[in-house]
């Protein structure tokens, strides 16, 4: 017998994305996918008057995009491109919810974990060290380079003025286990070095950069003191909140993410970029403003909130999201991205990140319509940032979900080269981080 589901509204889905989908699991079995298919077309259940029905599947339906993205229901993306302006969005969705697939779980193992894995992958990367690729519309630019070659970065960048650099340089324990946090710090000391020599005279400089509990806070508070050399004014020390954290029982859990915010000259910053989707409820703050008593939601330019130094509305990215690229265990969530690029930059402006990984930077410009130059030392992740940005123009996914960039290569991995086989193993020192 085909369970049938009610469809959540948009709260409800939130709170299953907030307890990691578990609720929302079933949907990934394809029989309740028909069911549920067949409920919105009209069963007995719905069906109780043409007027209660029609309500009934707008309510059901209110919120769906939202939830089908959360919880990993993938569709053809030619089928959600469509549009058709004469169809109600009940009988859209369930004609939409018909096409749909369970979710592929078919992740890429963490690339510092097995080497096996990434010697078969280098044999399908276009760029070896040195090379650059050249957009073929002509916007962005990806090099497999090394940020603190001082030849290869003039080279990448050419003749462009970039006016925002975003840099996510390695941080976490394998470079630790490498260098000792001075030579970390006389390493960083050099690619920013590069970036000042190719950026604008008006420029921002976002740096993500790591704080270990454990280590004396290291490497934020000697990078910081390294930055008073640089001929950067420093703007602003922002935290990104995770959902998930570590911890113990006797300390508080970490869930924070570190951004440093920079600028040389008088850079743009578009205030209007920094508003997020999160409304206004606290009343007060009165003043008198032309002899009147006023408090701030009257005062107020939006009925939202701006997002400050706390960002706290972002969704840590995870296997069930579109934009997830597995295998890139230090991604960043493109929503983020984008409030920098929006807030630090104008349409046309070129965007340039050292540090590329999953290439979060490089679609945010594309989707933005800024133009960006990108390179990573290795050249697997300079091949994701490839396959990204062209499937993204193809079908409009952001990322794989739980596949993987290499799929056509390599269809499926064996469950012993799967992260949750390499989990809590001893990670491989990344020789070419430095």
């Amino acid at each position: 017998m085909v369970r049938r589901h009610c469809l959540p509204d948009r709260s409800s889905a939130e709170r299953a994305c907030t307890a990691n989908c578990r609720p929302a699991k079933q949907w990934h079995d394809s029989r309740s996918i028909r069911g549920t298919c067949s409920t919105l077309k009209g069963s007995p259940h719905t069906a109780q008057s043409p007027e209660r029905s029609e309500r009934t599947l707008g309510e059901l339906t209110d919120g769906l995009p939202d939830f089908v993205e959360t919880c990993g229901l993938a569709s053809p993306a030619s089928e959600f491109q469509r549009y058709r302006p004469h169809e109600k969005p009940a009988t859209m969705w369930a004609r939409r919810l018909q096409g749909l697939t369970p979710m592929k779980n078919n992740p890429l193992p963490r690339l510092d974990n097995d080497p096996e894995i990434r010697e078969r992958l280098l044999t399908f990367c276009r760029l070896k060290p040195g090379d650059i690729w050249n957009d073929p519309e002509g916007r962005h630019r990806i090099g497999c380079s090394d940020a603190t070659n001082s030849h290869q970065m003039r080279e990448l960048v050419s003749n462009e003025s970039p006016t925002l650099a975003i840099h996510d340089p390695p941080y976490n324990l394998v470079a630790f286990e490498l260098r000792s946090i001075a030579e970390f710090t006389d390493w960083c000391r050099k690619w920013i070095r590069q970036t000042t020599e190719v950026m604008a005279t008006d420029a921002s400089l976002y740096i993500w950069l790591g704080a270990d509990q454990n280590d004396g806070f290291q490497p934020l508070p000697d990078f910081m003191v390294m930055m008073r050399d640089e001929p950067y004014k420093a703007r602003s020390f922002i935290t990104m909140r995770n959902q998930r954290g570590y911890g113990t029982q006797k300390n508080w859990m970490a869930v924070r993410q570190e951004l440093l915010y920079y600028t040389r000259g008088t850079p743009v910053f578009n205030v209007d970029a920094e508003y997020t989707d999160i409304p206004k409820i606290l009343r007060g703050y009165y003043k008198k403003v032309n002899g009147k008593k006023t408090e701030n939601l009257e005062r107020s330019k939006s009925e939202n909130i701006r997002a400050g130094n706390v960002w706290v509305d972002i969704q840590q990215v995870f296997y069930r999201m579109d934009e997830n690229v597995s295998g890139c265990y230090a991604q960043k969530p493109l929503k983020c991205i984008e409030r920098i690029i929006a807030a630090s930059s104008d349409p046309g402006d070129v965007v340039i990140d050292f540090f590329a990984h999953s290439g979060a930077t490089l679609i945010a410009a594309e989707k933005l319509g800024r133009r960006c130059i990108t390179t990573d030392i290795d050249p697997i992740y300079a091949e994701i940032c490839i396959r990204r940005l062209e499937r993204y123009r193809k079908s409009g996914r952001e990322g794989w979900q739980n596949g993987h960039p290499f799929e056509v290569e390599i269809p499926s991995f064996s469950d012993s080269s799967r992260d949750t086989a390499t989990e809590g193993a001893p990670a491989l020192p990344q020789k070419l981080l430095f």
